[in-house]
Parts: structure tokens; C-alpha cells; sequence
């Protein structure tokens, strides 16, 4: 199923449901570290953009701890 999520040629509409739920958890948890102005890419897609801020944002954040 997971392997599903990542592959854009599957359009199956389970996996099309599972993909929105996943990013409506990732911008729900983007929202809880105050960070409402990221927005995820499409599940089946690919960021080095987004994961590198995300990390990034994780290293200030653990830093300041």
C-alpha cells in the first residue's frame, strides 16, 4: 500500500484517499510546529525544496532546545 502512495501511476481511488489523508496530516502537523506558511508537496511527489526547509527548521528547532 505504501509503496502505492509514492508511485504517481497509481490512481487507484483508495490509494487517491489515503494520499489526501496523509497530506492533511502532514499539513496538521506542519500547523502544530507553527509552521502553517509550508505547504507539503502531493504525496506522490518528490521535494527537495520542502524536505530540506523541513529539516532545516527541525535542526533550529532542536538547536534551541
Amino acid at each position: 500500500t505504501y509503496n502505492a502512495l509514492k508511485d504517481p501511476s497509481a490512481v487507484d481511488e483508495d490509494v487517491q484517499h489515503l494520499r489526501a489523508l496523509h497530506w492533511i496530516n502532514d499539513v496538521l502537523v506542519l500547523r502544530a510546529y507553527g509552521w502553517g506558511d509550508l505547504t507539503p508537496p502531493p504525496y506522490d511527489q518528490e521535494s527537495d525544496v520542502f524536505s530540506r526547509e523541513v529539516m532545516r527548521r527541525l535542526y533550529e528547532l532542536n538547536r534551541s532546545m
